[in-house]
């Protein structure tokens, strides 16, 4: 292929292939055109832009082409080639094909990049493990199941699925204690560092992977199935939990994960250590949805886009046009025709954006509106710039509510029916309350240790407002711990969010009473990992003496309101023109968080419209 290849036009519904004539001693590329309609068996490229030079330099990564050897003679679509990446009309309607290229594709093959010291270590621990995982069945858990581990009694179709986990989890637990056992170790580091890899937080790759029938890795001169790391990557996430389980229960003898306790003492850092070996995030939400994709049950926009994007910056799909954080999720999302969204590269991202915000909010996402963090009020302000990291809100779950704050209101349908304007959005709802005072912003890093000096000033600062509130002495008692974490807690050891319960009420009292030392860290890791959550929130008191969190942005005068489908109340500040609102962020506010001032209104009792810009 030349330097200099010029593309012919190319019809929607046609694809350009190359077939691989040579990789040695010179790569040679043909291209061809086929209709996706009745194509030839071809392969398909899955891998992270970077690692593939524009197409005027056509030079590929010559360990790719190494790995590909056995492929000469075969098709293989790759998108950079493949697609004229400088006609924005031929991208728009190449990418609008996208799912098709990969759901009928022989094989895909996942290009990780070069062999490093260890990948080679990994690739062997997938094939171990991952495929000994695999053929017990782990792939066939539901999310119920997950959550139970290892309590499996409700599930008894899955008991002997439990029972080769538990012994497998038992073998990689024996080797890590036993050095004539290092053969048969589970390369947690390895397969850690491999993890974090650039290719999984590729917003590409998720649809890639989630529509392919079949699907190799290649990394360097080794390969394993694609089946075989989610395998491993379910089963390492529950091994961690069961080793905590069983060392907290007195049943094992040293210390969960591959360190002994004299490296963690002697460690510069031991947070730093023990992340080296924690797979990344993004490689389990790499497979989220991919088996209810293949079994006929896409997922939604919204959840994908909750999924890739909201979530600590380290976490978040990535892409080199903000526009493919849309289009980049357009093929497996179940709802794009609802939300009459087209792919398009003619657009600009912020309209992009703006047009998918309103069609999420239209179809009653009303849940967005949390994701909306500060830009310095610059409008609109209820349009969420996926552009950016997304931290995750303070009143859900993995993208779940915890709280229906509006009861079971929701937004009328006549909302929609007068003509859109560009930059605003109207939404119906109601004013709970005005913002009388503010307090201190709690802005404790959520990757540093625990600030308990700044949060003994929030809890300072909420008991004052507690006392000037409209509450009872029990509801204050019980108002001044949940407040701070915004009602959630970590069951123990679970991933997953629950309402706050009396365990977080003892860590609260651990934390405002007891010094910090290794001991207090330990016992009130829940609640801290809940404040984490509320970071750059401060306290409120409203003019009737309401007491929750308010967003960092927030100040005296602003209102509290509930928009009708929401499950949390928002905080929006009225234009200096009274022409509309500005919105602030979300809220929390105790006592309304489950319907009680919704549910006592009167229909249609104050209800008003908001012109949110």
């Amino acid at each position: 292929m030349s330097k200099n290849f010029d593309y012919a036009p190319i019809a929607p519904g046609w694809i350009r292939l190359l077939e691989i004539v040579s990789v040695s001693p010179k790569i040679v590329l043909r291209v061809e055109t086929t209709s996706l309609d009745s194509p030839p068996p071809y392969l398909a490229l899955s891998y992270c832009w970077g690692t593939l030079p524009p197409v005027d330099v056509i030079s590929l990564e010559t360990g790719l082409m190494d790995a590909m050897g056995s492929y000469v003679g075969s098709r293989i679509w790759i998108d950079a080639i493949c697609i004229n990446q400088q006609d924005d009309q031929e991208k728009s309607h190449q990418v609008q094909a996208m799912d098709k290229v990969y759901q009928q594709a022989e094989t895909v093959l996942i290009w990780l990049g070069a062999q490093t010291f260890d990948s080679d270590t990994a690739l062997r621990g997938i094939r171990d493990y991952g495929g000994a995982a695999f053929a017990a069945g782990i792939l066939n858990f539901t999310t119920q199941q997950y959550r139970a581990w290892p309590d499996l009694a409700e599930y008894p179709e899955h008991h002997k699925t439990r029972d080769t986990l538990l012994r497998l989890m038992q073998k990689a637990a024996d080797a890590e204690g036993d050095a004539t056992l290092i053969e048969h170790r589970l390369p947690r580091l390895a397969f850690a560092r491999l993890s974090h890899r650039e290719y999984f937080t590729r917003v590409w790759v998720k649809q890639e992977v989630t529509l392919a029938s079949k699907a190799i890795i290649l990394c360097g001169n080794e390969s394993a199935a694609l089946e075989h790391l989610h395998a491993l990557t379910l089963f390492y996430g529950l091994l961690q939990m069961w080793e905590v389980r069983e060392w907290r229960a007195g049943r094992a003898s040293r210390i969960p994960g591959p360190f002994s306790e004299e490296e963690l003492m002697n460690a510069d850092n031991v947070v730093e250590l023990l992340a080296s070996a924690t797979a990344s995030d993004a490689i389990g939400n790499l497979f989220s949805g991919q088996k209810k994709h293949r079994h006929g049950d896409p997922q939604s926009l919204y959840d994908l886009l909750y999924a890739c994007y909201v979530r600590s910056s380290s976490q978040v799909l990535c892409c080199q046009d903000p526009r493919d954080k849309i289009w980049g999720l357009a093929g497996i999302a179940s709802d794009m025709d609802e939300l009459e969204l087209t792919v398009s590269y003619e657009e600009s991202a912020k309209d992009i954006y703006e047009k998918t915000a309103r069609s999420l909010l239209q179809q009653g996402r009303i849940e967005i509106l949390t994701w909306c963090r500060s830009r310095e009020m610059q409008p609109p302000t209820w349009v969420p710039n996926l552009a950016l990291p997304i931290r995750p809100p303070w009143s859900n779950d993995t993208g779940t509510p915890l709280f229906r704050a509006t009861g079971n209101r929701c937004q009328p349908e006549e909302v929609w029916e007068s003509e859109a304007v560009s930059g605003m959005v109207r939404l119906h709802g109601v004013v709970v309350d005005i913002v009388n005072e503010c307090g201190s912003i709690w802005r404790a890093d959520p990757g540093a240790s625990f600030d308990q000096q700044s949060f003994l000033a929030i809890v300072s600062d909420l008991w004052g407002y507690l006392e000037k509130s409209r509450y009872t002495e029990d509801q204050k008692q019980d108002a001044i711990w949940r407040i701070p974490i915004g009602d959630k807690e970590f069951p123990d050891a679970s991933p997953y969010f629950v309402r706050g319960t009396e365990r977080s009420a003892e860590q609260f009292r651990s934390l405002i009473s007891k010094r910090m030392n290794s001991d207090v860290n330990a016992e009130t890791y829940s609640y801290q990992a809940c404040m984490g959550c509320t970071y750059m929130a401060k306290p409120l008191l409203t003019n009737s003496g309401h007491v929750g969190l308010g967003p960092s942005e927030m100040m005296a005068n602003d209102q509290i309101v509930l928009l009708w489908g929401g499950s949390t109340p928002y905080v929006v500040r009225e234009r200096e023109d009274q022409q509309g609102y500005f919105l602030v962020g979300e809220a929390y506010i105790y006592g309304i968080m489950d319907g009680e001032f919704a549910d006592a209104l009167e229909t249609g009792e104050a209800t008003k419209v908001f012109q949110l810009w």
